[in-house]
């Protein structure tokens, strides 16, 4: 991954931490010099679309915010990535975990400290 390609994150749209998390995320980005692109969802249902406006915008990987919900996507999610390829980074080892034991799975999860870039 190039040192200056861009990355995308999904974040919660009806989450309250949500503008502290992509407020913090854009920050550490930035200091990086690269570009974050972030894409809201609200429910289940917007993950695909995210994750595919996310690829059109060619970003070279993938953060999931530490948000709740994304654990109980997390399966789709794990898919998405995989299926394009995006290598992806979580806040916390679930992700991890869920994507070991997928034997047809080629997502490689890189588990994420998130408090470490705050």
């Amino acid at each position: 991954m190039s040192g200056t390609a861009p990355i995308g994150t999904l974040a919660h749209a009806l989450n309250p931490n949500t503008v502290t998390d992509v407020r913090d995320a854009q920050a550490t980005a930035a200091a990086l010099g690269r570009t974050l692109h972030v894409e809201k969802v609200a429910n289940a249902g917007d993950v695909d679309a995210a994750v595919a406006t996310l690829v059109r915008k060619e970003v070279a990987a993938l953060f999931i915010a530490p948000q709740a919900d994304f654990r109980i996507w997390r399966q789709e999610i794990l898919e998405l990535a995989g299926r394009n390829a995006l290598p992806t980074s979580f806040s916390n080892s679930d992700f991890v975990a869920a994507a070991q034991f997928w034997p047809d799975h080629k997502t490689t999860a890189i588990l994420s400290h998130w408090l470490q870039y705050k």
